[in-house]
């Protein structure tokens, strides 16, 4: 114990053991003003479990230029322990057992700068922060059921490095007002979070994040205030989530996510604000997935692809809004019933670019129940049975571009209205358009018994074009006739 008193310990190269199962204390303590100074580039290695390396309380502070080692098979051990305003400086490695913690900075405001790299087994935390202040240059890594960084209250957390855990693990978890800086990558196994916030605890990562299967990239709920900002991609297995918002909280990431089978882009519930500027590219499942109040909102500027199986680009619903700035693609070679947007209950969609969709049964724009949708783009439907639009409900759907629907069995539009009994049916060729009185240069696709419409504007129309055509076929042939009608003549 070094209390209110200098020490220096020059390790020379050499281990310094402490066997706890014959001290029964922490190996080296500092208090009371105390300070610690260890040089020589050795190691601290404590034997047996429940006991700290090093423990700096309040007051005091410790300059360590050595590796420390708490693991071992150990268990509950922690490398070192910070409370009140401690100083502490580590250049070395620290290495923990299972269910222990590299540093733990669990009160106070500690303010800590390390050097070196943090391993610990399962069930640990590479780092514990609870308001200290921590500069760490170095990687961490975690066995099953850990944490790369645990950190709350006012805490400042800034990582320059990777953080890799194994399965059931967090990269980051952080709650209260905690701040967590990471200039590197995140790196999660199986039923995982690369990041998981809370509250109004504030994020930023630069950086790629990479998560197994069942797992989310990003994981973020609590207040507005503050928010979860990511520069980098974000890389998923199967049946995941790239970015999860819910409650009022903030994301704002810049990059691509790319995703397996059975996984979601984007979900947004609550009222979350989420803005994507990158591409979103699954194997199958769902682009963005947005439902939770009229505060919901999704902006993606970027490309939405499904690749080979079922899928949506955009699912929307209970208010909720979304906005792509780029152009959807859904291709769905093996399965049927995918969705170009699929909108539903008071929700809004806007597209800037093209929506194309291949499949069977499969729909460009399926809208419902007072859903607002606009397409600035062409809208391209293909495969048996399709619809290039499906709508009803009081619903209002705006088409510049074209609309282009092939396939056996396929339907141009077709509107749903409830005629008291089972619902009617009712099939739009193009031709079948009129003139819309209510929005000027457009066709208007509607019914008399329903509220729901349909413009598609006037030069972009499939109807019109093939009207077009006949007329100028019809044209030609007439100069035709007429031409060889004066030259037998002659």
């Amino acid at each position: 114990m070094i209390d209110a008193i200098e020490i220096t310990i020059d390790l020379d190269g050499y281990t310094l053991t402490f066997d706890r199962s014959v001290t029964n204390y922490d190996a080296i303590e500092v208090k009371n003003g105390g300070s610690l100074k260890i040089e020589g580039n050795g190691t601290i290695k404590v034997i047996d479990g429940n006991c700290r390396g090093v423990v700096v309380n309040s007051a005091s502070s410790a300059e360590i230029t050595a590796n420390i080692d708490v693991g071992a098979g150990n268990i509950s051990n922690t490398g070192i322990r910070t409370s009140g305003n401690a100083q502490l400086t580590v250049v070395g490695n620290i290495i923990s057992g299972t269910g222990g913690r590299g540093i733990d900075a669990s009160s106070g405001s500690a303010k800590i700068n390390v050097t070196g790299d943090i391993t610990v087994a399962d069930g640990s935390m590479g780092l514990y922060s609870n308001g200290a202040e921590i500069e760490f240059e170095g990687k961490i890594e975690t066995g099953v059921n850990g944490y790369g960084v645990y950190s709350q209250g006012s805490s400042d957390v800034t990582i320059k490095g990777n953080i890799n855990c194994s399965n059931s693990s967090r990269g980051i978890y952080a709650f209260g007002a905690a701040e967590v800086k990471v200039i590197g990558d995140i790196t999660v196994g199986n039923s995982s979070d690369g990041i998981f916030r809370v509250d109004s605890a504030k994020i930023t990562v630069t950086g790629d994040i990479t998560v197994g299967n069942n797992s989310r990239g990003i994981y973020a709920e609590g207040t507005a205030t503050n928010s979860v900002t990511v520069t980098g991609k974000i890389v998923c297995g199967t049946t995941c989530a790239g970015i999860q918002a819910t409650g009022q909280s903030k994301v704002i990431f810049t990059g691509s996510i790319n995703a397996g089978n059975g996984s979601d882009g984007i979900i947004a519930r609550g009222d979350a604000d989420v803005k994507a500027t990158g591409n979103i590219t699954l194997s199958n499942g769902i682009g963005v997935d947005a439902g939770g109040s009229d505060k919901c909102s999704v902006t993606v500027t970027g490309n939405i692809s499904v690749g080979t199986g079922w899928g949506k680009g955009i699912f929307v619903y209970n208010g909720a809004s979304v906005t792509v700035n780029g152009n959807i693609t859904v291709n769905d070679t093996v399965s049927t019933y995918s969705r170009g947007i699929d909108a539903d209950t008071n929700g809004a969609v806007t597209v800037t670019g093209n929506i194309t969709v291949n499949g069977t049964n499969s729909r460009g724009v399926e809208a419902w129940e007072e859903t607002v949708v606009t397409v600035n783009g062409n809208i391209t439907v293909s495969g048996e049975g399709s619809y290039g639009i499906y709508f009803g409900g009081d619903t209002e759907i705006t088409v510049d571009g074209k609309l282009n629907v092939s396939g056996t069995g396929s339907k141009y539009v077709v509107l749903w209205y409830d005629d008291d009994e089972d619902g009617v049916d009712i099939f739009f060729p193009p031709a079948k358009a009129v003139k819309s009185e209510t929005k000027a240069g457009y066709m208007e696709y509607a019914h008399e018994d329903s509220n729901a419409v349909l413009w598609i504007k006037e030069s972009s129309s499939g109807g019109l074009d093939t009207m077009m055509i006949l007329l100028i076929a019809v044209v030609a042939l007439v100069v035709i006739a007429a031409a060889a009608f004066f030259f037998l003549r002659k």
